[in-house]
């Protein structure tokens, strides 16, 4: 017995009913997906305004006083100390001797050598020791000095020093008996010349050649290779070019050597010289044929650390240093040094290596 569908007619819309019911059943779902994650963000909002609440809420800080911790150092640095015998054994906490002011309103404690109180102003008496010129720290310069001089009595290391900044160092000063608090005050500046470099100073030419003339004279050639490059023919006894040089006498020559290049045979060679005399000092210097950087002289190169001003100097020549002029007695490459000598007192002065 068939059924047929128009008897009912719900089963004619069953598909359509299914859809109906799965989107219904999909939007209760996300209505209540919402809800619930509504609820869920307000609980986490008020949890996190719950901790918040719970912080304890700080003070404003007060900014950090450092006075006494500054004074704190300083006294560890400089504590005050009487004049006791422990006093004499320096330690870390004893930098520096120290007695009672003699004047009763005041009676602080003050450095052991000064004459004048620092707080109240009062003359103090000369400690005994002070009159032999006593020098705690061993560095040339007394107690007493030191003391004027705003230095430090047990530091050594202050004679090194330069209070007025003219390249004298203190203790320099003071065995010059010159103010080394006043930069215009000070020993003569060829006291700090030093000697930085010295090096070989080379002839600037080149002898190339010579020439038998027709009339039976010499012709020599020379070849110039500073300031510019030039040459020269000249007949013995005449001057080169515009040089410092005249070609005083020729010694031709010739000898049998090796030939390097054929073993077994000679070559015949040129060794034929020139002396050569330098007008301005009446120096000889003999010089072979295209023998080239001949060194003629030792040059010295003196600088003034004060304004690093450099002079190049030779023996027999002069040095003039700001107003005083010195002429150069000798150079020593042994030793490196140069000794000059005052053209107006003829006192000499020995230049030493430049931090020797």
């Amino acid at each position: 017995m068939a059924i047929k569908l128009s008897s009912f007619p719900l089963l004619r819309h069953y598909d359509k009913l299914i859809a109906i019911g799965v989107l219904i059943f999909l939007l209760i779902s996300l209505f209540y997906l919402t809800h619930v994650g509504a609820a869920r963000k307000q609980a986490e909002s008020q949890y996190t305004r719950q901790l918040e609440s719970l912080k304890p809420t700080a003070a404003p800080l007060a900014a950090i006083e450092m006075a006494e911790f500054d004074d704190a150092v300083r006294l560890v640095r400089s504590p005050l100390q009487l004049d006791t015998a422990e006093t004499q054994k320096a330690g870390f906490l004893t930098p520096e001797r120290r007695v009672v002011c003699v004047i009763q309103a005041c009676k602080k404690p003050i450095p052991y050598a000064a004459e004048v109180c620092p707080f109240c102003g009062g003359k103090q008496p000369i400690p005994p020791d002070m009159d032999v010129g006593l020098d705690t720290d061993r560095d040339g310069i007394p107690d007493k000095e030191e003391i004027r001089l705003g230095l430090n009595p047990l530091d050594p290391a202050d004679a090194k020093g330069d209070l007025d900044g003219d390249g004298f160092s203190n203790l320099e000063e003071f065995l010059a008996g010159t103010d080394p608090k006043d930069p215009k005050s000070h020993p003569a500046l060829v006291n700090l010349l030093r000697v930085k470099e010295l090096r070989g100073k080379r002839l600037p030419l080149i002898f190339s050649g010579v020439n038998k003339m027709p009339d039976g004279k010499l012709q020599l050639v020379f070849n110039q290779t500073a300031p510019i490059p030039r040459t020269f023919w000249i007949r013995e006894g005449e001057r080169i070019g515009d040089s410092d040089y005249v070609a005083e006498q020729v010694e031709i020559k010739f000898e049998d050597r090796d030939n390097p290049r054929m073993p077994g045979l000679k070559m015949r060679v040129d060794v034929s010289r020139v002396t050569l005399l330098r007008q301005s000092d009446k120096k000889k210097i003999v010089l072979q044929i295209n023998e080239r950087d001949k060194n003629t002289d030792i040059e010295a190169v003196i600088v003034l650390p004060l304004d690093q001003t450099e002079y190049t100097v030779i023996e027999n020549s002069t040095l003039k240093v700001r107003e005083e002029t010195y002429r150069v007695l000798t150079i020593d490459a042994d030793t490196t040094t140069v000794i000059i000598e005052s053209q107006a007192t003829g006192q000499q002065k020995v230049v030493r290596k430049l931090d020797s």
